[in-house]
């Protein structure tokens, strides 16, 4: 969302700021290989759902989806 914090007529005085670019299809499966077979399902839905693996492209939204699956709390 740089544009729009760009576009805004005053800014934040921080001390320091990163900018978080949206992981590839690739990065994402590659995360989910690493995690075992027990993310195998979520992999395949994320290859049959295109909006899906939208979100997924997200870091946040990536861990989100993989506790979910899992069954975890957060």
């Amino acid at each position: 969302r740089l544009g729009e914090y760009t576009a805004l007529p005053a800014r934040l005085r921080l001390h320091g700021a990163i900018r978080l670019n949206a992981l590839t299809r690739e990065q994402v499966d590659g995360y989910l290989a690493t995690q075992g077979g027990d993310l195998a399902g979520l992999r395949a839905a994320l290859a049959e759902d295109e909006s899906l693996a939208a979100l997924a492209r997200s870091p946040l939204m990536l861990s989100v989806m993989s506790v979910a699956y899992r069954g975890r709390r957060i």
